[in-house]
């Protein structure tokens, strides 16, 4: 059974000046929330279960979904102080012991997830991100990459870079990975502070390169564009 832990406690400042009375996963898009479409997406996928980490505006998020949604059952870890992607993984799949599916609540990225299941298997990768090619290197930060797709850093834009592949908010990660020393620094980031210090330890980290819809509703022009490419 697939499980996939959503990130959907985020405070959605930079989103504010078009949705300010809910949290960002629930800005309306064609008339139902952002995040239904990421869950319907999911679920045709083969999504069976979800943990979803939610803090700012929580009661909104639990009241509209409840224990389940489509059949789906849905857990809540709610962050009482902001702790950043990092530490919201971490309470959010603590008792994990399957690799399980990483979704960002404000992402939308059309993996095929059979696609990314196969090859996380074949690298037997603790950690495959999708990942799509950009050319906004001021809005996410270049993936440095070896032969086998392997991920070597994050790494900031040179000054000739005017394209990169980058990270698109889908992950799929291995429980292993949460048992390797995390940083103490709270709130911490998944990209920029704990996956740096694993990749440290050797840890097996590769990206599968995808060229599927993507939208991140996060500024407001891209929430406006979100209409265009949700399905």
């Amino acid at each position: 059974m697939t499980v996939a832990v959503v990130l959907a406690g985020g405070f959605g400042t930079r989103l504010r000046a078009a949705v300010s009375d809910v949290p960002k996963p629930m800005a309306p898009v064609r008339g139902k929330p952002f995040l239904e479409f990421l869950l319907d997406y999911w679920i045709e996928q083969g999504v069976r279960h979800f943990v979803m980490s939610v803090g700012y505006k929580h009661d909104l998020i639990q009241s509209h979904f409840g224990a389940s949604y489509q059949d789906v059952p849905i857990d809540y870890r709610v962050e009482d102080e902001p702790m950043g992607t990092g530490g919201a993984l971490l309470c959010s799949a603590a008792s994990l012991d399957q690799s399980f599916l990483l979704l960002n609540g404000d992402t939308f990225f059309a993996v095929t997830m059979k696609e990314l299941i196969a090859l996380h298997e074949l690298k037997k990768s603790c950690y495959t991100m999708c990942a799509f090619e950009s050319s906004d290197l001021k809005r996410y930060t270049p993936l440095h990459l070896g032969d086998n797709d392997n991920i070597v850093s994050l790494t900031a834009p040179n000054k000739n870079e005017r394209r990169a592949w980058v990270n698109g908010g889908v992950a799929m990660i291995h429980p292993d990975m949460l048992r390797m020393p995390a940083p103490v620094k709270r709130p911490m980031s998944v990209e920029t502070d704990w996956l740096p210090q694993l990749l440290a330890t050797g840890m097996r980290a590769h990206v599968i390169r995808c060229t599927g819809a993507f939208i991140d509703i996060g500024i407001p022009s891209d929430y406006f564009y979100a209409e265009k490419v949700l399905p």
